[in-house]
């Protein structure tokens, strides 16, 4: 008789996020998606995620100064607000984040 420990049976959340680019995030970055590891676990403040992109991609600094914004598994994150007190919000593993530029409409 074995006296191992059970195996375990959940897995860990994954250490990274799927970053998504639209219309001229898209342009800058001239993909459709990649894979992005977080640098700080379990979750990474959007404002180091931004700074990670837009170091990345540099063409994504004037999509932000253009007035992109970000959604985090489908919500909106203000950036604008980001650091300001009580407004810091964050990503962690297995998290879709879209960068979606500024529409134009009439």
């Amino acid at each position: 008789m074995s006296s191992q420990p059970p195996a375990p049976t959940a897995t860990s959340p994954p250490a990274g996020i799927q970053v998504l680019y639209f219309t001229s995030a898209r342009d800058a970055t001239s993909i459709r998606s990649e894979p992005i590891p977080l640098p700080i676990l379990p979750r990474t403040p959007v404002r180091v995620l931004i700074d990670l992109l837009t170091t990345k991609h540099p063409g994504l600094h004037e999509v932000f100064a253009a007035g992109a914004i970000l959604a985090v598994n489908g919500v909106y994150v203000d950036i604008r607000e980001e650091g300001k007190e009580g407004n810091e919000g964050s990503v962690g593993g297995g998290d879709e984040v879209a960068v979606v530029p500024p529409v134009s409409g009439g």
